[in-house]
């Protein structure tokens, strides 16, 4: 789920985010939570790997 917001948009994806970090590394700038992504603008964030992001999320069972 995108959620846009007066500071960042927020990626609500379920999946443990700090388990991903070769592909976070790769992403540009951001911040995240135990399921948020937070990205300032799309402009910054490396497209392709956002995709593999949101891929592996969708992939990974829920987390709870």
């Amino acid at each position: 789920m995108l959620s846009p917001r007066k500071q960042n948009l927020t990626l609500y994806l379920h999946c443990e985010l700090e388990k991903q970090s070769a592909l976070l590394d790769k992403l540009g700038k951001h911040k995240i939570g135990k399921c948020c992504l937070y990205l300032n603008k799309l402009e910054d964030a490396h497209l392709p790997t956002l995709k593999k992001l949101i891929m592996t999320a969708y992939k990974s069972p829920s987390v709870g």
